[in-house]
């Protein structure tokens, strides 16, 4: 699943990114956003453990 994650923190968007580094897609320093290719687990951890939210999710390629 392709989303955008922004987070609070300088902190948690740098520990997130270091986790999820083979499955980033583009990231925006300025807004503390990943998108990534990521599966549900990995984006309810984002969310639980770093603080951070969805900001879109991005249709499926070839769809």
């Amino acid at each position: 699943m392709k989303v955008t994650i922004q987070f609070q923190t300088p902190q948690d968007f740098t520990r997130f990114r270091s986790l999820v580094s083979g499955q980033v897609t583009t990231v925006n320093i300025a807004d503390l956003s990943i998108t990534c290719a990521c599966t549900p687990d990995l984006i309810a951890h984002a969310m639980n453990d770093f603080g951070g939210m969805v900001t879109r999710e991005w249709p499926e390629e070839g769809v």
